[in-house]
């Protein structure tokens, strides 16, 4: 077995996937550590790498890796003998003797080898890589090895798929530590890191989205893909999407996964990988090949298919980009394939998936079909969140397909509107109107649906008072109703009521978003709704509030759907835009840079305003002008998602407030302009009429300050105040208030200014707003230095910490010197006890309080306690402050 004794050396940095990274400290303490993954995973790497970290424990290390065709009775008992004798036991022990003679039963040399080695005073380690290449003898074999291992041998084992070993003793135990393909999958974040080791371009954020959608952080496919990477296109600049299935690819995939397939597994493959859902039944339904369960049970062993552990069915999911690299070189032609989709369709329309049915009725050319399916489905995938899989098909889709089915088409509109696709939605709407009104009966059956997409509708296009109206009517005449479109329509109704100056009332349109229940039955309307919920809260000056509700909507998006879902990314932008307030820049940039926002043009509306004015006001602070501006512009070229008055509103009024920051007043003049001329589209009962009317006065009063005519914009800024506040726009007011604090400062009525922002404080303090006053300038320092110099301290904690911190924005010198922790940690009393280090560990290994109470073993408050006390030892207040802190 030349070169099989010896252990694999790789180049380049090893890049620690955060599974493992949490599994660190297991991987050194288990008798037994199993690696189930496919090739190209880093299973070997992973199994040199704790080879590495056990011989710094002083453990004899011996590695052997296990090739077909030494599959005859007693060869594995040999070859670890052997092994072990080369570098553990020596020529001179007594299973070398035996090994060298003759007529020696393997049993009795293995068993003579584990005898030798618990006689030993030291530590051993056996690492025994691709056991899926041995025959049933070969793994019964094996299980007598774990079975009978002393306790001084530790044994480290990889396959591909499935081992067939008997380990419930050592699992019972707490023995075996099993790591799988997920485990060694890299993070998102990770990727870069990895590309930057290829040493090709960097990834933009889309490309990055793109290739993590398709690898799954499958370590070989994401180098395959890179070099497989499109060059940039030369016309419109963009780079292509990751799906061009190279040579390269296709040979790693011949020569690593497929190679070792029977000619007969490998043929029936195409067939098999034909349903969108691979259930083990209908695969052996479209193979109708007697030995088809053999071939499954092969494609598991070589890794090209994974059981998945939960449902009702025996499913499978294959290796990343299996599917494409199969479909290149398929074997299965055009008619063939289409039977086949038409099989699978009536396979799960028989048993009731109708969603699976449509896809595959889709895949077959048969729209008529699919259509009635969709008719039967359609707000069924639209409550799960399935609203892409719906965007696939609408181009395929025409009026005339869909009007006979008014069910099928009230679901395409729905799907259309939800993706912002809002003129194409009421083109549908009026074809539904044209079929109702001859059929009356049919039109009772849908007029609930059809009233709750009218209100989303009005909501999406800032028809706040139709919204409403529409809303009330609707909870009126189905009270009773708790489904999928009444969460829409509390959704919308709370929208538009705290856009319509009703903001109490939006929140009781939305008590239902803070059970758990409502989460689990409806999840994508509770992340709407607490989205919203911050939103009202935001536009009310309470961010702290605001914040929590992002926070919430984020964690569950992340942890439940994906980290590339719309859900996720709208939740991102919204908390962008209160840290922000909150001052936490540095926590917005690294959450923007975190997600592609080119590729959700539908995302809420507000969510992507949030983002981008986040975004632009970082860099305006960093002095990037140009790129701020460029930025905002962004907002209003996403798509129809943005083109309301409203957000065009905003956008102008941040470029005013970036404008008048870099001092270019003629800039500044013409967003002013811009304002008033939008004045002249709005009608005077429209209810965005006064939300305009405070944008022009309050811009055109920074533009006065800006210019040196301070005392033309205080009247200004009264009016702007009173707008806003009487419509609900409390943080907005705050921001006309703060610049009156400036115009009363340039006009030397420093203690008319003293007085409004003392006021002014006393309101922001304990709601997390930082930044609008941050924002307001010089003229807000000199008022600050000025209440200090004459001795006005705060009124109360929540003042006094606002104020302190607003100072040491303006001027760092004047924060507290840094804590050095060694002194604190080394001083009597403040040393920390063993399982407070224990604790610091898992918090730098990026658990959270529940991870850590599960690895414990202790309740969650627990874990808190435990932390408060840390804190307070080593003199930090946040979690990621604990990385700098020294343990020794």
């Amino acid at each position: 077995m030349p070169g099989a004794t010896e252990t694999p050396r790789f180049k380049g940095k090893w890049i620690a996937p955060p599974g493992i990274a949490r599994l660190a400290e297991k991987l050194t303490t288990h008798s037994v550590v199993l690696i189930t993954a496919a090739p190209g995973s880093g299973k070997t790497r992973l199994m040199q790498r704790i080879h590495t970290n056990l011989q710094s424990f002083l453990y004899s290390c011996c590695w052997l890796r296990l090739q077909r065709g030494r599959d005859t009775s007693g060869s594995l008992f040999m070859d670890v003998a052997a092994v072990l004798v080369s570098r553990v036991l020596g020529e001179r022990s007594a299973t070398a003797a035996l090994l060298t003679a003759h007529a020696i039963a393997p049993d009795t040399v293995i068993a003579v080898a584990l005898n030798e080695i618990a006689a030993r005073d030291g530590e051993v380690a056996l690492f025994l890589d691709d056991i899926h290449v041995l025959t049933e003898t070969g793994i019964a074999e094996l299980q007598r090895i774990i079975d009978n291992a002393p306790n001084n041998l530790r044994l480290v084992i990889a396959a591909r798929g499935p081992t067939r070993l008997h380990l419930a003793r050592l699992r019972n135990a707490d023995a075996v530590l099993e790591v799988d393909d997920a485990a060694l999958a890299i993070s998102f974040k990770q990727l870069n890191e990895m590309v930057a080791e290829l040493s090709v371009p960097a990834l933009s954020l889309a490309e990055a989205r793109d290739l993590w959608s398709r690898s799954g952080g499958w370590v070989a496919a994401v180098r395959l893909l890179v070099r497989n990477r499109p060059p940039p296109n030369r016309t419109s600049g963009s780079t292509g999407a990751f799906a061009i299935i190279g040579r390269d690819l296709q040979e790693y995939f011949e020569e690593e996964l497929l190679s070792g397939l029977s000619d007969e597994a490998r043929g029936a493959l195409d067939v098999m990988l034909i349903p969108n859902r691979l259930e083990h039944g209908l695969m052996l339904e479209l193979s109708a090949d007697p030995q088809a369960p053999l071939h499954i049970q092969e494609y598991l062993m070589h890794g090209l298919l994974k059981r998945n552990p939960f449902g009702p069915e025996v499913t499978y999911t294959t290796v990343p980009l299996l599917l494409d690299v199969v479909a290149v070189k398929s074997f299965v032609d055009t008619e063939e394939r289409a039977s086949l989709h038409r099989r699978s369709c009536g396979w799960f329309e028989k048993r009731g998936n109708f969603a699976l049915a449509a896809s595959h009725a889709m895949d077959s050319g048969d729209s008529q079909r699919a259509v009635a399916l969709i008719e039967r489905c359609g707000f069924d995938m639209i409550s799960r969140g399935e609203v892409l899989r719906l965007q696939a098909w609408l181009d395929r889709f025409s009026i005339s397909d869909l009007q006979p089915h008014p069910t099928a088409l009230l679901a395409v509109a729905w799907a259309l509107a939800l993706l912002y696709r809002l003129d194409e939605a009421e083109k549908l709407l009026t074809a539904l109107d044209t079929t109702f009104k001859c059929d009356l009966a049919n039109f009772a059956g849908h007029e609930r649906n059809l009233t709750a997409l009218r209100i989303m509708i009005a909501s999406m296009r800032d028809d706040f008072r139709q919204g409403s109206a529409l809303g009330r009517s609707w909870k009126r005449r189905w009270p009773e109703s708790h489904d999928w479109f009444s969460n829409v329509v509390d959704n919308s109704l709370a929208f538009c009521l705290a856009h319509e100056g009703a903001p109490i009332e939006g929140r009781m349109a939305l008590e239902r978003a803070y059970l758990p229940s409502y989460y689990e039955t409806s999840p994508y309307g509770a992340l709407y709704g607490r989205c919203i919920l911050g939103l009202i809260d935001l536009r009310d000056g309470q961010v702290r509030h605001a914040e929590t509700h992002f926070n919430w909507a984020l964690k569950h998006a992340e942890r439940d759907m994906s980290a590339q879902s719309t859900g996720t990314v709208m939740a991102a932008g919204l908390l962008a835009g209160a840290l922000y307030e909150r001052n936490e820049t540095g926590k917005v940039t690294q959450l923007i840079e975190s997600y592609a926002w080119s590729l959700h043009a539908h995302l809420f509306t507000d969510a992507r305003f949030q983002a981008y004015r986040a975004k632009a006001r970082n860099l305006s602070n960093n002095g990037q002008y140009r790129a701020a501006i460029t930025v905002l512009e962004n907002v209003l070229d996403a798509g129809p998602a943005v083109r309301l008055p409203r957000v065009r509103v905003d956008v102008l009024c941040e470029k005013v407030v970036i404008s008048v920051m870099h001092h270019d007043t003629r800039m500044a003049a013409a967003y002013v302009r811009a304002l008033s001329e939008l004045s002249g589209t709005i009608t005077d009962d429209d209810r965005l009429a006064p939300y305009l009317e405070a944008a022009v006065h309050g811009s055109q009063a920074h533009l006065y300050i800006a210019l040196g005519a301070p005392e033309r914009a205080l009247e200004l800024l009264r009016r702007a105040a009173r707008l806003d506040l009487s419509d609900g726009w409390n943080l907005r007011a705050l921001h006309w208030a703060v610049l009156g604090v400036s115009a009363l400062n340039a006009l030397g009525r420093t203690d008319l200014a003293i007085r409004l922002l003392r006021r002014l404080i006393r309101q922001a303090a304990g709601n997390g707003i930082v930044r609008t006053f941050v924002d307001g300038g010089h003229a807000i320092q000199a008022v600050l230095d000025m209440m200090h110099a004459r001795g006005m301290a705060p009124r109360g904690r929540r003042e006094a910490m606002l104020v302190q911190q607003l100072r040491e924005t303006f001027d760092p010198s004047l924060a507290e010197p840094e804590f050095d922790e060694k002194n604190s940690l080394a001083q009597p009393g403040n040393a920390l006890t063993e399982r407070e280090i224990e604790l610091v560990h898992f918090v730098r290994a990026g658990l959270t309080n529940r991870q850590i109470a599960e690895q414990l073993d202790v309740s969650e408050n627990t874990v808190k306690w435990h932390l408060k006390n840390v804190f307070e030892k080593v003199n930090v207040r946040r979690r990621a402050d604990l990385t700098n802190i020294d343990l020794a």
